[in-house]
């Protein structure tokens, strides 16, 4: 009230030094004293709100029922800030970048993909090295007793074959762990389909070979001329229709690492885009 009351005394005082027509035209004088006339009474007349100002984070909507002056305060969307009082419209942040949690800055966002630290990562790496060494270690018996009748019987250049893919099989999942990079996405899929291609295709040719020596047990049959090192050819021949599908899924449409930012909120996930869809399910 102290500042309320100094303004006042020195508005009186200037009040006393001016000579002035009223709207009345009347004049309206001081005398030699400075005296006044008559008593003047200054009042303040206090601001006309009808709403309070909307803060950073808000965005002010016209009610039409209501007055000019009065809106509501109504807090920006998901994704969208405002850092302006009295905003009338919230802003997008950039895709690298997420609203504060009032919504009146945009923060970066936290980058996120599957990592060796994560508990998930470990269980899937620590899974994958631990076939990879029981793989080694059965093909370490069969090299081992590569002579006896029981290895021969089984087919054990196949064997071999199989025993190496499924090895590099296990150990191309460590490939879908870690930072995404160019090189890491061009050979997640590529490679893994074709070591999975030659470790199948194995499998069909051993499951072949057994159909044959049954068939080619019966008197005339023309099979005998399939037992032996010709239906490893089975396993070259698809090996060589997936590189083809790979070949051209790399030169065409390569896959390549993007940010998703629409599938986790306040986060944007690090992953592959596999390029040509259609050469994804072909690869497949």
């Amino acid at each position: 009230m102290g500042k309320v009351d100094g303004d006042v005394s020195e508005l009186n005082q200037y009040l006393k030094e001016v000579h002035f027509n009223n709207p009345d035209g009347r004049e309206i004088f001081f005398d030699d004293k400075r005296h006044v006339a008559t008593h003047y009474d200054i009042m303040q007349v206090p601001r006309s709100v009808c709403s309070e100002s909307c803060v950073p984070g808000y965005r002010k909507v016209i009610d039409p029922e209501k007055p000019v002056c009065c809106f509501d305060c109504v807090p920006c969307s998901e994704g969208m800030y405002s850092n302006t009082t009295d905003a009338e419209n919230c802003l997008n942040c950039p895709e690298d970048r997420w609203p504060s949690e009032k919504k009146d800055e945009c923060l970066p966002r936290d980058i996120d993909f599957l990592s060796y630290d994560d508990p998930l990562g470990e269980t899937l790496s620590s899974i994958s090295i631990l076939l990879f060494i029981i793989t080694v270690l059965v093909l370490g018996i069969l090299i081992k007793y590569q002579d006896t009748p029981v290895v021969k019987a089984n087919n054990r250049n196949l064997s071999y074959i199989l025993l190496i893919s499924l090895m590099f099989s296990f150990l191309c999942a460590l490939v879908f762990i870690g930072q995404p990079e160019t090189l890491t996405c061009l050979l997640r899929q590529s490679a893994f389909g074709i070591i999975f291609t030659i470790a199948v295709s194995t499998v069909l040719a051993k499951t072949v070979t057994v159909v044959i020596a049954f068939g080619a047990n019966k008197p005339g049959s023309n099979l005998r001329k399939w037992v032996g090192t010709r239906v490893s050819y089975l396993v070259l021949l698809c090996t060589s229709g997936e590189i083809v599908i790979c070949t051209v899924w790399l030169l065409i449409s390569p896959p390549f690492p993007e940010f998703d930012t629409q599938s986790v909120t306040g986060k944007m996930v690090l992953q592959c885009n596999e390029g040509s869809t259609t050469a994804f399910y072909s690869d497949w």
